[in-house]
């Protein structure tokens, strides 16, 4: 739950929400809406989160869309009557000087130090009439 409440907060990285999850209106809302007590650190969450497999959280996602397909809210984000506006954008998900991996894309600086990242899809379908967007399952960047 506390990796969902990262989200939720939108805090942009596990860093700023280690940093700040012992502020007060933060602390309430990971009791009154996660039911979180105990905070784990950053370096637990993300030891937590690395061993989940990217493929499981595609299900989820998919579930929702049939969801969305079977109660005809997609049709709400037709636009000009048949089609679908997707947005889509690359982040960066991890970046080190010294942890990487075979998938790891690098970045040579001019002093010679190489920084190793990681990089992710999003998209979403939008429409110019509704409030809420519905994400499409995030995909990781390979090289």
């Amino acid at each position: 739950m506390s990796g969902l409440a990262i989200f939720g907060s939108k805090f942009p990285s596990l860093l700023q929400f280690d940093q700040k999850k012992e502020d007060k209106i933060i602390r309430s809302n990971l009791k009154n809406l996660y039911h979180v007590n105990k905070t784990p650190s950053d370096t637990c969450l993300r030891e937590r989160l690395d061993i989940i497999s990217p493929a499981k959280l595609r299900r989820p996602f998919k579930e929702i869309f049939a969801l969305l397909q079977r109660g005809r809210i997609l049709d709400r984000y037709l636009y000009m009557s048949k089609y679908y506006i997707l947005s889509i954008d690359g982040t960066g998900q991890y970046s080190s000087d010294k942890v990487h991996c075979k998938n790891y894309w690098q970045k040579h600086h001019r002093d010679g130090s190489v920084t190793y990242y990681h990089q992710m899809s999003g998209a979403s379908i939008v429409h110019p009439d509704e409030k809420v967007v519905i994400p499409i399952a995030p995909e990781p960047i390979f090289k």
